[in-house]
């Protein structure tokens, strides 16, 4: 039963993490890309 609960939960863990790890790094990239284009406008 509480390895059925663990195997579940580690599942959801593994298919998530990546997807906020690349949504961390998108959001990084684009916040970065913004600043340079301010600053080469400016």
């Amino acid at each position: 039963m509480l390895w059925a609960i663990i195997s579940i939960i580690v599942g959801i863990i593994v298919i998530v993490w990546p997807h906020i790890i690349a949504y961390v790094i998108g959001l990084y990239l684009i916040i970065v890309g913004i600043l340079s284009l301010i600053g080469a406008l400016v």
